[in-house]
């Protein structure tokens, strides 16, 4: 469980601008599933993404922005054209789904997110594999297990819960 910021009225404040972020962020993405690699779609979704990962590093939300900054890592410049790919980019909707719960499962005045880091790691793993990219390191934050070694299964009755 991530601990959030001591200042809860700064998280709050930055919530409303982490969604409005996160939906310009999911409209590139959406652009891209349409129409195919678009430079300035691209564009707006990194710039999107990395602006929501400075705002939730200075609000203390740590998990949030390593995930966001593992996510960008696979987003560079030379890797876009492997963004393009029906696969990598439903792997990329995933990761952008699952900041959606991020920013809803916060708690908005200790910033502390109780999460599994298990799903975000698969996310990245699915990602990377699509990109032909090697997989990120996990974020600190995480207890997950090292590279190469499999991330266990969620069980069938959790699962159903």
């Amino acid at each position: 469980m991530e601990r959030g910021p001591s200042n809860g009225v700064a998280l709050q404040a930055f919530l409303p601008q982490a969604q409005a972020l996160l939906e310009i962020a999911q409209e590139c993405l959406e652009h891209l599933q349409l129409l195919g690699d678009d430079s300035d779609a691209c564009l707006c979704l990194t710039q999107s993404l990395d602006t929501l990962a400075r705002g939730a590093s200075a609000v203390g939300m740590h998990t949030t922005c390593e995930f966001i900054r593992a996510v960008l890592a696979m987003m560079p410049d030379s890797h876009m054209s492997r963004l393009s790919s029906a696969q990598a980019l439903a792997s990329l909707e995933g990761c952008l789904h699952l900041l959606d719960w991020h920013l809803q499962l916060v708690d908005p005045c200790s910033g502390g997110l109780a999460l599994d880091c298990s799903e975000q790691h698969r996310l990245l793993h699915r990602l990377a594999s699509a990109m032909g990219l090697p997989v990120p390191r996990p974020c600190t934050f995480c207890r997950l297990p090292p590279e190469g070694e499999a991330v266990p299964a969620v069980p069938a009755a959790a699962a159903k819960r």
